[in-house]
């Protein structure tokens, strides 16, 4: 399902942001969220996106303020991300130059 974000900015000669904030918050299928963007709304259709865009555009208009949208769907185009920098080895391989005998200590004292 394609979602749609809103960044919102406002005009000192429009209403007070808060105002314009709480009409918007009115409307039904528009969600605030804290992060990159202020707001957003899922759609299906051509035609959910018009007449959501709509409803939200209608609440600003005369507001003064302005919106750019930004859309993304679901499907995420890559795979997992790789750990970076790779994990370390549990049990180093050991140098030829200094075998170690089976259960031996890791560690040599020199006295």
């Amino acid at each position: 399902m394609p979602r749609t974000f809103l960044d919102l900015t406002f005009s000192a000669s429009g209403p007070v942001a808060s105002m314009v904030v709480r009409r918007l918050q009115s409307l039904p299928g528009v969600t605030f969220i804290s992060g990159g963007h202020d707001l957003y709304f899922d759609w299906r259709t051509p035609e959910e996106f018009d007449r959501q865009i709509r409803v939200v555009h209608d609440a600003l208009s005369g507001s003064g303020a302005t919106y750019r949208i930004q859309t993304q769907v679901e499907e995420v185009p890559w795979g997992n991300p790789t750990p970076w920098p790779p994990p370390l080895v549990d049990d180093p391989p050991e140098n030829p130059a200094f075998a170690r005998s089976k259960g031996a200590s890791r560690v040599e004292r020199l006295d």
